[in-house]
């Protein structure tokens, strides 16, 4: 389990960052300081997900996670590698991709 991937949040713009797979859930973190404190470090515990899929954001790929509270959309480098990985961690769990 484990894994960082370069990845940008699309919330109010482009936010560039690292997006990590944790044994709890997943963690993006940014240094921007155009960002504000609060979406700096975001951890998302793989409990609150009820759907993961791809999509797109300006042509590039992206991932959709869906939460019980909101959705969350990163453009994801490497993403096919970032699907699989989540995949290998989500093994019975009910979570839709």
């Amino acid at each position: 389990m484990g894994g960082a991937y370069s990845a940008s949040l699309c919330r109010g713009g482009i936010t560039g960052g690292c997006l990590t797979i944790q044994p709890g859930g997943l963690l993006f973190t940014t240094q921007k300081i155009q960002v504000p404190r609060d979406k700096r470090r975001i951890f998302i515990p793989f409990a609150d997900l009820r759907g993961v899929g791809p999509s797109r954001v300006f042509g590039f790929p992206a991932v959709r996670l869906e939460t019980g509270a909101q959705g969350w959309e990163f453009v994801i480098f490497r993403r096919a590698a970032f699907l699989r990985e989540l995949r290998s961690c989500w093994l019975g769990r009910e979570i839709s991709f």
